[in-house]
């Protein structure tokens, strides 16, 4: 209740009394619209009541994060005969625009893997496409609950969400890979022990031979690759299965046919026990005449027995293993660098920049076998000098291109580090060529 005048006499009078008790005019009293202003506001509170829950619903339907979307990573340690041969990292992350981005570092960064693709997802089925050096790459990729399962549904290679509480650490057995013509080179380069079989697609004694091969890559150490003929021009092997087995970057059998497991590890452990007394003989040779003389001897012995070992396992060597040590003759052409362009590059992407502060190389020919075969080792250095969010990653290209401005090989240069940090790395390509002078050519990916 208040007070009110009234309109006719000017007296102070109750505003719940309908007449004036002064001068008995009717009293009218104007609502002040107090009542009014409480239920705009309260209209106005459900309106924006309901404006939220349209937000969130819109957001909820369409900004809601997918679970494959974030980082995916794994730590695999690889073994062999109950050795760990390797050591790697590697992850996956997928964004919600289709695109993705992989990370790989083997044996403590020695060699590191940068792939940017595109990637659709159906049904916890993720198909994943790519460019890597001017070819294109599909892959398939499984999420079982909390894994992305690699290779296939049994998923014995996967990753794990980074924000899973699942262990990401992985033990597993190395299994056979196929390399590539290069790759074979540079084992035999690099003076390494290997099994490498050389295979074709639609080759049923090849699919036998490689099952005999499982069988041995479990049991013994030496590092086993199959190389597919058809993929290298290069390759003139007419036969297949031929398999050489290398010993210090030598071939010392090459077995052509497929073979049980106990014909193919007799054979394996004939060269092994040679190689064991080749090793005795050589430690007890002295340097005088006599010794000379016998150290022929027994170079004629070994011959011998490499012979007899290729006619005790049904001539698997119809033709004697090429010689890949032999000393380069005059006859081989000399190679050289005429031009480095490109140092100090900026690459930038993802609000990261780095710079490319140097690059030093040296050239040669290293196979007297291989007369056109080229391998340049090189190592720069990289400076990042800008950083946003966690992309730690610079790229940057090698091209190689020879006298007649061809580009003959192309290959990427990647570096981890973080801001204000200068990285050193180190790596080598190998090529064949007829020409004998090339330029290099640097640019950011």
């Amino acid at each position: 209740m208040a007070m009110i005048k009234c309109r006719e006499c000017g007296s102070n009078i109750s505003d719940t009394t309908k007449k004036c008790i002064h001068c008995g005019a009717k009293v009218i009293v104007k609502k002040d619209g107090t009542k009014g202003n409480n239920t705009t506001k309260i209209i106005i509170a459900i309106g924006v009541i309901i404006a939220i829950a349209a937000i969130g619903i819109m957001v909820f339907i369409f900004g809601k994060k997918e679970y494959y979307e974030g980082l995916w990573q794994h730590a695999v340690s690889w073994s062999k005969a109950g050795k760990v041969t390797r050591e790697s990292y590697a992850s996956f992350t997928f964004d919600k625009d289709g695109t993705f981005s992989y990370h790989g570092v083997a044996n403590g960064e020695e060699k590191q893997v940068f792939i940017n693709g595109t990637f659709t997802e159906n049904n916890g089925v993720i198909n994943i496409n790519y460019n890597e050096d001017g070819k294109n790459y599909s892959e398939t990729l499984y999420i079982d609950g909390d894994k992305l399962c690699v290779g296939n549904k049994d998923c014995k290679d996967y990753y794990v969400k980074s924000t899973s509480k699942m262990s990401n650490s992985l033990f597993l057995v190395e299994e056979i890979q196929y390399i590539t013509y290069d790759d074979y080179q540079n084992i035999l380069y690099n003076n390494n022990d290997a099994i490498v079989a050389f295979v074709q697609d639609n080759c049923p004694s090849c699919d036998d031979f490689k099952k005999v091969l499982d069988e041995v890559n479990d049991k013994y150490s030496i590092a086993i690759y199959l190389v597919n003929i058809k993929d290298d021009t290069r390759i003139k092997i007419s036969s297949t299965p031929t398999t050489h087995i290398i010993k210090n970057g030598k071939i010392v059998n090459n077995v052509v046919g497929g073979r049980t497991y106990e014909e193919f590890t007799g054979i394996l452990n004939n060269v092994l026990s040679e190689e064991t007394k080749e090793s005795e003989t050589k430690s007890n040779t002295s340097k005088s005449s006599e010794t000379s003389k016998n150290t022929t001897n027994n170079s004629e012995v070994k011959n011998n027995t490499a012979t007899n070992s290729n006619s005790s396992s049904n001539n698997s060597s119809s033709n004697p293993a090429p010689e890949t040590s032999a000393p380069a003759t005059q006859s081989l052409p000399s190679v050289s660098i005429s031009n480095v362009s490109g140092i100090g590059s900026v690459y930038k992407e993802y609000g990261t920049t780095c710079t490319l502060d140097s690059f030093n190389y040296t050239v040669s020919r290293p196979y007297s076998t291989s007369p056109k075969t080229v391998k340049i080792e090189y190592n720069y250095t990289a400076t990042m000098t800008e950083q946003k969010g966690d992309w730690k990653w610079c790229k940057f290209r090698l091209k190689v291109y020879d006298g007649n401005n061809i580009l003959v090989k192309n290959a990427s240069l990647f570096s981890d580090m973080s801001l204000n940090e200068t990285a050193y790395n180190t790596n080598s390509i190998i090529f064949e060529n007829d020409g004998s002078v090339y330029s290099i050519k640097l640019e950011s990916e």
